[in-house]
């Protein structure tokens, strides 16, 4: 049975207040209980000035104090090792030389001890104050001591007679007063007994030294985010993602650097001069943004384009539109010409053209005629034999395809002389394109040519060559009767037609049944061509309509008045609905929306 101790709070600590269990008396000092020692006696230790312990001082006093203000951290994470110690009623199974078990029914301590044959467990402590203790050694009547002579310190134990012989040290060369260790307490000696039992762990657990092994991977893979400044030297990154997925600097394969831009984020670069050079040593400037504002682009560092205050320079060729321009000035009255190889020349007005190019397909479906189609100064160009119309420097452009019986010229006049003004390029051809760009100076070109088939006179059409800034007329008869429609000059027209049609006859409608005349109706001739089908006049019309009707038919036919209008005959005044006979014709003429008079042959 393990031992059972008495409360301790409030009993005196010198000794006097002892519990006794199995022969043995503990007695209580303040802090543990100790068996069979009475901590009553009071001892004055001598002072040992050739011992380690007279050089304590106030500040290790200090400092051991401070270590055990710390805590037990014996096992606290700290290495172990050496014997185990085992609290118990019986003996632990399997133990190994060293390890100590007490006995907690009887109070003793013992060591589990290998005499060099055999194994066996040994009181420790305490030794007993009686015979018949529990451990079955020598009780504590059996202890006595013998003091020897003053020479080499020892304390030597017969454990046959339980004799303890004790030789005293010279101490003549030792302090005779305290010094600091004045200040030991039993309190601070059970301290440090308290830390010494932790063991030593000088080496167990502290660090001696210390390597970093972090690495940038392994921090940014317990956390990547921080609100901190970074400076690196050199960076190397697979991709960097600048706020938010959106922004993105990363390099998209083998050799290209992309700045990705995405969303609504805009890609801001300022600098007083920002340069941008290319080639495999990026040392080839490609554009330069200067402080003034231009901006310059570079072909190998040599540039090539400049933005000005007031406008672009540009060195060397310019190529715009397919089209190569001249890199020097032309002289005076010349002009810019293509050669229609994708160049573009200063030429001398005589030779250049400074106009528009028009090409017209040409087709032969007989011997009597050309059929054109295309565009020119006017517009659209179709039709046999068609009429073209262009300006002096306009070129235009003969796409033949009328057959080998048919070689096309064109001519000053039918049956003439070539143009020579200048002449034309693949004259006579049956195939292929026939060129002309008619001259602007020496003497211009203006006038009627013609283009004409080199074996058959009668397919032949005009070609008008008019001064090279004569504009093209627009107007129509709409467009000017849109800006004012009336006149007092005299008209000279072919026709005349309205929305019912020519205005010098009748427009012709045919019905086949029962009818309603219409306002649309006004200036028509309305033929009724089935029998004994009427022929209704409503309201609506506006005065000064006229409408004429003829019944087509053998039989007679109504001419029902209207609701709400009335209807005169001219012949005696009376009003209302009347008969056309067979054959017969009328003529109706409003006054007014709801009046009007009819008259005619065969009405009743």
């Amino acid at each position: 049975m393990a031992i059972n101790f008495p409360a301790t709070s409030g009993q005196p600590t010198d000794g006097s207040y002892t519990h006794t269990v199995g022969n043995i008396t503990w007695l209580w000092d303040g802090l543990t209980w100790r068996s069979g020692i009475s901590s009553s006696t009071n001892e004055s230790d001598p002072i040992f000035t050739s011992s380690t312990a007279g050089s304590i001082t106030s500040t290790n006093i200090a400092n051991w104090n401070t270590a055990y203000s710390w805590g037990d951290h014996s096992q606290a994470g700290y290495g172990s090792g050496g014997a185990s110690v085992t609290t118990s009623d019986t003996a632990p199974t399997s133990p190994s030389d060293g390890d100590l078990w007490w006995q907690s029914d009887t109070g003793y301590l013992k060591i589990y001890y290998n005499d060099g044959d055999s194994n066996q467990w040994v009181d420790a402590s305490p030794a007993g104050t009686g015979s018949g203790g529990g451990g079955g050694g020598i009780s504590l009547a059996s202890l006595s001591v013998t003091s020897n002579s003053v020479g080499t310190a020892a304390l030597t134990y017969n454990n046959t007679n339980g004799v303890f012989s004790y030789t005293p040290p010279d101490l003549s060369a030792y302090l005779t007063s305290l010094g600091d260790a004045a200040g030991v307490t039993t309190a601070k000696i059970t301290n440090w007994d308290t830390a010494y039992g932790w063991g030593d762990h000088a080496n167990s657990g502290y660090l001696t030294s210390y390597t970093e092994v972090d690495t940038l991977d392994t921090v940014t893979g317990r956390g990547n985010i921080t609100s901190n400044n970074i400076e690196v030297g050199d960076l190397t990154a697979t991709r960097v993602v600048l706020s938010d997925a959106n922004v993105q600097l990363y390099r998209d394969g083998a050799n290209t650097l992309k700045i990705a831009v995405a969303g609504s984020n805009n890609l801001d670069i300022s600098a007083n001069v920002t340069t941008m050079t290319a080639g495999s040593g990026a040392n080839k400037t490609a554009l330069k943004l200067t402080s003034s504002g231009a901006a310059e682009l570079y072909y190998d560092s040599n540039k090539k384009l400049e933005t000005t205050t007031t406008g672009v320079t540009i060195t060397g060729a310019l190529t715009a539109g397919g089209l190569t321009y001249p890199t020097t000035n032309g002289t005076s009255d010349q002009v810019l010409s293509s050669d229609g190889a994708g160049n573009v020349q200063w030429v001398d007005q005589s030779s250049g053209s400074t106009g528009q190019i028009y090409s017209i397909a040409v087709t032969a479906p007989s011997s009597s005629e050309y059929n054109l189609s295309g565009n020119d100064r006017l517009g659209s160009v179709s039709g046999d034999d068609a009429p073209i119309t262009i300006n002096e420097g306009d070129t235009i452009q003969f796409v033949i395809s009328s057959g080998t019986n048919h070689p096309f010229y064109i001519r000053d006049t039918s049956g003439g002389t070539s143009v020579s003004n200048p002449t034309v390029s693949n004259q006579g051809a049956t195939s292929g394109q026939v060129s002309w760009t008619p001259q602007i100076s020496n003497g211009g070109s203006v006038g009627s040519y013609v283009y004409q088939c080199g074996a058959h006179s009668g397919m032949v059409g005009t070609i008008t060559v008019r001064a090279r800034n004569t504009a093209n007329e627009i107007d129509t008869l709409d467009s000017v009767t849109g800006r004012g429609a009336i006149t007092t000059n005299t008209l000279s027209v072919g026709s005349i037609s309205d929305s019912i049609g020519p205005l010098r006859r009748l427009g012709v409608e045919v019905k086949s049944g029962a009818y309603t005349l219409v306002t649309g109706d006004a200036g028509k001739m309305i033929v009724q061509s089935a029998a004994s089908q009427s022929i209704t006049v409503p309201t609506g019309f506006t005065a000064g309509d006229m409408v004429t009707i003829v019944n087509q038919t053998t039989s007679s036919i109504n001419i029902t008045q209207g609701s709400g209008l009335t209807l005169y005959n001219t012949a005696d005044g009376t009003s209302g609905t009347r008969i056309l006979a067979q054959r017969g014709a009328c003529t109706f003429v409003f006054t007014d929306a709801s009046t009007a008079y009819i008259s005619g042959s065969g009405l009743s």
